[in-house]
C-alpha cells in the first residue's frame, strides 16, 4: 500500500510532500512542519520542466517501492526520551514535555534521490564495476536525442568530466536542468519521509506520531541573502528558519538537541 503508480510517483516529483500527505492519508498541517512545505517548485518552473528529460530509467522502476525504507549505512530510526526543557514557553509552542518520547531519524532521499545524483554528477564512491555500468547508462540517458547532441560538451563537462567541481552556468539550458533534477530530488526526498512517518504510525498501537520538523540535510536551493540571489549548497546541514525547530543529532554517548531557530 506504500508503493506507487506511475501517475504518483510523478506527482510526488512535481508538488512534493502535498500529494504523498493525501496518498497515506495524513492530516494537511503536516506539510506547516516540513521546510519549504515539502516542495521546492514553482509553479512557472512546474510548466517547463519535462520529467522525461530528468528522470531515468532506473529511477522510474526502482523509486515507485520502498518509500520510507532505506537505514543502511549511517542512517537510523531512535528513539528519544525528553530530558530537559531550558525554554518553557518555546517547548509548549511545540506541544512538547519532559519526559516525552520522539523519534529521530537521519534517512537517505530514497531511490529516486540515489539515482538523480548519480545521473547529474560523477561519484567517485562507486566501485570501479558501478562505474563501468553507470557510464554506459549515463551516456544513453543524456546523448541519445537531439538536445543532448546539441549540449555534448556542457554535458560531458558536467556530468563526465575529471574535473573536481565542474561549474555549469545556472542560466544556461543544461544548468537549468541540472537545477531542475536537484530540485525534483528535493521533492521526492520530502515525500518519501511522509511514507515514513505513514509507516511509523501504522506500526505504533495508536497511530499518534506527527511531525516535529521534517527537512533535507542535503540540499542546493536558490536564497536571497543580503539582497542578492544566491545558490546555497549545504552538506549535512540543515537551513534554519526563525522561529522553526532545529535538530541537533548527537551520537550513541552523547545528547541530542531541539534547538529553535
Amino acid at each position: 500500500k506504500y508503493d506507487l503508480s506511475r501517475e504518483e510517483l510523478e506527482d510526488f516529483f512535481l508538488y512534493g510532500a502535498k500529494p504523498a500527505i493525501k496518498k497515506y492519508d495524513l492530516p494537511e498541517q503536516e506539510l506547516e512542519q516540513i521546510e519549504y512545505h515539502g516542495d521546492v517548485l514553482s509553479n512557472e518552473e512546474r510548466k517547463t520542466l519535462n520529467l522525461k528529460t530528468l528522470v531515468p530509467r532506473s529511477s522510474y522502476i526502482t523509486a515507485r517501492h520502498e518509500l520510507g525504507y532505506n537505514f543502511g549505512g549511517n542512517h537510523f530510526l531512535e528513539f528519544h526520551s525528553i530530558e530537559k526543557i531550558v525554554d518553557a514557553t518555546r517547548a509548549a509552542a511545540l506541544n512538547l514535555h519532559e519526559g516525552q518520547i520522539m523519534l529521530f531519524y537521519h534517512g537517505g532521499g530514497g531511490h529516486a534521490s540515489y539515482h538523480l545524483g548519480r545521473y547529474f554528477a560523477r561519484r567517485e564512491k562507486n566501485t570501479a564495476r558501478e562505474k563501468a555500468i553507470l557510464f554506459i547508462l549515463k551516456f544513453l540517458f543524456h546523448f541519445t536525442s537531439w538536445e543532448g547532441i546539441k549540449n555534448f560538451r556542457m554535458r560531458w563537462h558536467a556530468y563526465f568530466s575529471r574535473i573536481p567541481f565542474p561549474e555549469t552556468p545556472v542560466d544556461s539550458p543544461e544548468g537549468k536542468r541540472l537545477f531542475q533534477s536537484i530540485k525534483i530530488g528535493l521533492n521526492y526526498g520530502y515525500a518519501f519521509r511522509v511514507a515514513l512517518l505513514r509507516r511509523i504510525n501504522d506500526a505504533l498501537p495508536k497511530g499518534s506520531v506527527s511531525f516535529v520538523r521534517d527537512a533535507a540535510h542535503n540540499s542546493i536551493t536558490e536564497e536571497e541573502h543580503e539582497g542578492g540571489e544566491v545558490i546555497v549548497h549545504r552538506q549535512d546541514a540543515m537551513r534554519v528558519f526563525p522561529d522553526k525547530p532545529v535538530m541537533i543529532m548527537g551520537l550513541n554517548n552523547t545528547l541530542a538537541y531541539i534547538g529553535m531557530g
